[in-house]
């Protein structure tokens, strides 16, 4: 999303905006290929040690489209962005291929040094 955004401000001519967004970049994150800052960095990060708390912040982010402040679908499962009808329905994503978090967590936890890259 944040290349895209950076796209269309270049298509638009918008250099005082892009300057900004380049003035948002740490010298350590530009060292690191990083050219723009597009969001805000978050400080709400929070570590999932159980199934019960992954379960709970899975809940969270599903429901999050479809509250009243946000109302985008009818229900998380219809929502196109969201994995919730890969969870609820066993429904495969059209875009992105998901797999359960069982599996994720397998995955990370084999990998060396816990990289998930």
């Amino acid at each position: 999303m944040a290349y895209e955004i950076v796209k269309r401000l270049e298509e638009l001519n918008q250099t005082e905006l892009i300057i900004i967004l380049k003035n948002g970049v740490t010298p350590k994150e530009y060292q690191r290929g990083k050219k723009h800052r597009i969001f805000e960095i978050s400080s709400d990060i929070k570590v999932c040690y159980t199934e019960k708390f992954l379960l709970q912040k899975l809940e969270y982010i599903h429901s999050n489209p479809v509250s009243k402040k946000w109302q985008l679908a009818s229900s998380a499962e219809s929502y196109p962005h969201s994995s919730a009808a890969f969870y609820e329905l066993n429904k495969k994503h059209s875009d992105v291929d998901i797999s359960h978090y069982k599996e994720l967590g397998r995955a990370v936890a084999s990998s060396p040094a816990g990289d998930d890259a």
